[in-house]
């Protein structure tokens, strides 16, 4: 905390130095009450919750963001091996499976394909 007596102690030489010290002790008064309701201000939005969903909208943008990117990327693949490798590289980010299983057509319109993977190795159950 700003001691403001402190100021207010020294004597002023002459009347420019009077109005120049009273001026400065405003300047200090108004500055220490601005930060004083700034501090107010953000207690109270931390007390809130505020502040706690701001990061939680935060870390979900950040994910939405990976996951249209991660889209993006996926639609511009044009092999199933290579669609398959993608995916299970994004899933392996977050978790290690027992077991995986896809169904994917291929992009030049063939029959919906099943792809299965036990312990991440290709398997051919159904």
């Amino acid at each position: 905390m700003i001691d403001l007596a402190a100021f207010e102690k020294v004597i002023p030489q002459s009347s420019n130095d009077f109005s120049s010290h009273k001026s400065s002790i405003e300047d200090t008064k108004m500055c220490a009450s601005k930060t004083a309701s700034f501090i107010e201000e953000f207690n109270a939005l931390e007390q809130s919750g505020a502040l706690s969903e701001i990061n939680l909208l935060r870390k979900e943008n950040r994910e939405l963001d990976k996951l249209v990117n991660d889209a993006a990327k996926l639609m511009s693949l044009t092999s199933v091996s290579d669609m398959l490798d993608y995916v299970i590289s994004r899933f392996l980010d977050s978790f290690i499976p027992s077991f995986l299983g896809f169904l994917i057509q291929p992009p030049r319109g063939q029959h919906i394909r099943q792809y299965c993977y036990k312990n991440l190795k290709q398997v051919n159950e159904k």
